[in-house]
């Protein structure tokens, strides 16, 4: 673990941490990165991942309420704190309840019914009735209008810019190996990248790690790879 001298986070920051998010009044778990809470709440599921969260503070990766209360908690601090609906996931809106014909679920191959959520044009939505060749189905998030609770406690500040490009291409689904030297990060990845995906990395890591200037990618070799010689593989020439 990277040590962080006992500061605190800033925005800008590159942090691990752990949540459980609560309805308030009902204490209900929406959701959270702790498989003992899970287990103890009897809500775990075996296809779940219980792992800290990665997020980069002040980017929009968490809510912005949530953002604001972390900025300033130290590695090891936790806090349990109260959000009002308007500062969580918004207040309800009756606009976003829409009657559609059948027809504009058809694409999806579903026959929509009560309690199911779909998607229409991209955007998500849950079922509140369906008959006579009608849909009512609402768009609101499933928490606007309710106010929530967060238990939140820093597990990792990342500080070594090594650790920060690992942890972030590891957030958007890429084993990596980085190593750092004299601005420059070079990342081995154990999957090839076509150009495109090494442009939106390049971008996405300059962006958000301004110590870096230049970034080269290549490709890891995994272990118990066939190595070719002349044409032929070694160990197994003619």
């Amino acid at each position: 673990m990277a040590e962080t001298d006992g500061r605190a986070i800033k925005e800008g920051d590159f942090a691990e941490i752990d949540f459980i998010g609560r309805v308030k009044g009902t204490g209900e778990i929406f959701d959270l990165t702790v498989e003992d809470a899970a287990k103890k709440e009897s809500i775990y599921r075996s296809d779940a991942i219980y792992k800290p969260a990665f997020v980069i503070i002040g980017t929009g990766m968490m809510l912005e309420s949530l953002e604001r209360i972390l900025t300033g908690m130290k590695e090891g601090e936790e806090k349990t704190i109260d959000i009002e609906a308007k500062d969580a996931f918004g207040p309800r809106d009756a606009s976003k309840i829409r009657i559609l014909p059948y027809s504009a679920f058809a694409k999806n191959e579903v026959m929509p019914a009560a309690g199911m959520f779909l998607e229409v044009d991209g955007k998500r939505c849950k079922v509140q009735s369906a008959g006579s060749g009608r849909v009512r189905a609402d768009f609101n998030h499933p928490l606007a209008g309710k106010d929530v609770s967060y238990w939140v406690k820093v597990r990792r500040i990342i500080d070594r810019p090594e650790d920060k490009a690992s942890a972030y291409l590891q957030y958007l689904g890429i084993d990596s190996t980085p190593a750092f030297s004299d601005g420059k990060l070079s990342i081995a990845t154990k999957i090839r990248l076509d150009d495109k995906l090494k442009e939106f990395f390049d971008g996405q890591l300059r962006k958000h790690m301004q110590e870096v200037k230049e970034i080269a990618f290549s490709e890891e070799k995994q272990e118990g790879e066939q190595k070719f010689k002349d044409g032929k593989t070694e160990g197994n020439q003619q």
